[in-house]
């Protein structure tokens, strides 16, 4: 699968709300910013710049001027930030030796990373969870999950991408001790493990229940509804099968 980053303008005008994670703001796949029609109700899509790159599953985080994604080159795979101006190349990180594909699937990375507070989170293809700096691309901590932590990895790698609620960055499968983890956004000591289930390459989301805001996550065969701070599982129920 060779992966491009393309941007595209609406009535002349480049600049829109960040997309700071995978699904965007509210991890819900959806904009809410209103586009500017022309006549008939007709909107004209004009593209600014395409930057082709390697293989990839990865989507895009936008930040300000920075769009950030991964790619494989079939060589290593990187996180790389491209300018959201003109697609010129800000910086890349070197995760790993890449990712191969295998039994029909791609080579390269899958997740999506996150941007907060002027840092990256990243998810490799091996379990490699990395934390950025979004302006220089330095590293500033990683871990390795399944060296670190005993994570079993999906048949077809990590594929999931994280998510930052509070100061605590939640991936999955994080352990052999639970399906998700919770990790200090600052220093990547790990908060928690939480989660009986099993897990492939899912993304959990933030959600709000009974005024209380936590993060929703759908293993193999429960839903669950855990506090991000403490990884305290609210309530869980078992998934309907269709």
């Amino acid at each position: 699968l060779a992966a491009a980053v393309a941007v595209v303008s609406v009535a002349g005008s480049l600049r829109g709300e960040d997309w700071p994670c995978f699904r965007g703001p509210h991890v819900d796949g959806i904009s809410r910013e209103a586009l500017a029609t022309g006549e008939g109700g007709a909107v004209r899509l004009e593209v600014v710049w395409k930057k082709p790159l390697g293989s990839a599953y990865s989507g895009v985080a936008v930040a300000g001027e920075h769009v950030v994604t991964m790619f494989s080159d079939g060589e290593f795979d990187y996180v790389v930030a491209l300018s959201a101006k003109d697609g010129d190349e800000l910086w890349r990180h070197k995760v790993a030796p890449t990712y191969e594909g295998h039994d029909g699937s791609h080579t390269g990375p899958i997740g999506t990373p996150a941007i907060s507070d002027g840092h990256v989170y990243a998810l490799g293809a091996k379990g490699q969870l990395l934390c950025l700096e979004l302006e220089s691309g330095k590293l500033v901590w990683s871990v390795d999950l399944p060296k670190d932590h005993e994570a079993s990895a999906p048949f077809y790698g990590f594929g999931g991408s994280p998510i930052v609620m509070g100061g605590t960055v939640i991936v999955g499968p994080a352990s052999s001790e639970g399906v998700l983890g919770g990790f200090d956004a600052k220093s990547g000591k790990r908060q928690w493990v939480a989660g009986d289930d099993g897990w492939q390459y899912q993304t959990p989301i933030p959600w709000e229940h009974g005024g209380k805001r936590g993060v929703l996550a759908a293993g193999n065969g429960k839903l669950v509804f855990i506090d991000p701070a403490t990884g305290e599982v609210l309530w869980q129920d078992r998934k309907s099968v269709v």
